[in-house]
């Protein structure tokens, strides 16, 4: 049976660079593997948890079919953009609203924390308008809230990232051998 790849595309817009290489990774991932995704971009919720934790707020249609998405997935793909050194307030808003306690992970007595998606991988691959060298440098930092914080908490190894720098200015054959490499990553199930 084919590897289950979910890929969540966490753009807001529907006409964006991380968008297009959401859809070649998928056009790639096709070959060999079962896709689902998700793109932000085209679900509607409201990604402010409004009290916190400490209210149950109702999931809208499109929430309560994402953790359908996350459970049926063997390993997820993150693609987004680099904002301020985070990732934009969708994708945070749609973490805050998905992964939730009781779906994500459990509290147990004592503060162990009962990971509840364990066994789930994951990639993911980060836009940024900055220079290469900067993130070469200190792009770890920036995966680190998403990867040991977000889907580690809840049982999710990250095995790989990819940083693509400069996309505010990408050239036309510069944007093919990026598409062409994301379409090979999803051949590959990265």
């Amino acid at each position: 049976m084919a590897k289950k790849i979910l890929v969540i595309m966490g753009h807001p817009s529907k006409n964006s660079f991380s968008r297009a290489l959401a859809d070649y990774y998928i056009e790639g991932a096709g070959k060999n593997f079962e896709v689902k995704s998700i793109f932000l971009s085209d679900i509607k919720f409201n990604p402010i948890l409004i009290d916190g934790y400490s209210e149950k707020q109702k999931l809208e249609p499109d929430l309560i079919d994402a953790q359908e998405k996350i459970k049926w997935a063997e390993h997820i793909l993150i693609i987004y953009p680099i904002w301020w050194t985070a990732p934009p307030a969708i994708l945070k808003g749609f973490i805050e609203r998905v992964f939730l306690p009781g779906f994500a992970f459990r509290y147990e007595k004592g503060g162990k924390v009962n990971k509840l998606l364990n066994g789930k991988t994951a990639s993911l691959i980060m836009t940024t308008g900055g220079r290469r060298l900067w993130y070469f440098l200190f792009g770890w930092i920036m995966n680190k809230p998403m990867s040991i914080g977000t889907l580690g908490f809840c049982g999710i190894k990250t095995k790989k990232q990819l940083f693509i720098s400069e996309v505010r200015k990408v050239e036309y054959e510069r944007a093919n051998r990026i598409f062409r490499n994301l379409r090979r990553l999803g051949e590959k199930g990265f």
